[in-house]
């Protein structure tokens, strides 16, 4: 378990580029990053092997209940990969995929010398999935005093998402604990948001 006052949450770390960039542009950072698919958590460990005093590539996903549900794997298309929907090509096969809430985690790693104190910032890209990974660490997120930043990826956009009830009821929760309110309905496709933390709030 690496240690540090700079720790960077990773959440979809696919084959591990995110990290890297981190890794690369910040050196007083840590990285804790999850990746539900075994090869790919095998290739980003690799990867990082150089930098592995500084990263910790977990080979599990975030979610919201301790569960191994289905997982979507394009074997043509690396980064499209999802809990959410059905197969859309014939290329994608259908893998068991462990999740975790990350208050789980949280608690579960304490005594390794996890602190989530030191969490500085924290990236989801769960392809449709943000709301189980959201929902799973809101113990963790109230707790956190200044909030950090979440990058989040939303996946499709309010016309296209399956679950966006689901999706908008965990992005209520967060303007309704600390950070400043996004206009959700202007997304049109798949698009990086930020869900910066509210200075106006009191923790």
């Amino acid at each position: 378990m690496c240690a540090g006052r700079n720790v960077v949450i990773d959440v979809g770390a696919n084959v591990g580029a995110f990290s890297a960039a981190i890794l690369s542009e910040c050196p007083d950072c840590r990285v804790q990053a999850f990746e539900a698919i075994p090869a790919y958590a095998r290739y980003a460990a690799q990867r990082l092997e150089a930098d592995e005093a500084r990263v910790t590539v977990w080979p599990f996903g975030l979610g919201d209940a301790d569960a191994t549900l289905s997982l979507w794997m394009d074997t043509s298309n690396l980064g499209w990969n999802t809990l959410v929907g059905q197969k859309s090509n014939a290329n994608m096969k259908e893998i068991p995929a462990r999740v975790m809430p990350f208050d789980n985690f949280v608690e579960r790693r304490r005594a390794a010398g996890f602190d989530p104190a030191h969490i500085r910032a924290i990236k989801i890209d769960t392809e449709g999935a943000e709301w189980r990974v959201i929902r799973g660490m809101h113990r963790t997120l109230a707790a956190l005093c200044p909030r950090v930043p979440l990058l989040v990826e939303v996946a499709w956009g309010p016309a296209g998402h399956p679950e966006w009830a689901e999706e908008t009821i965990e992005f209520e929760w967060l303007f309704e604990n600390g950070y400043k309110r996004v206009d959700l309905s202007r997304l049109k496709s798949t698009t990086d948001v930020m869900f910066a933390p509210d200075p106006a709030y009191k923790c």
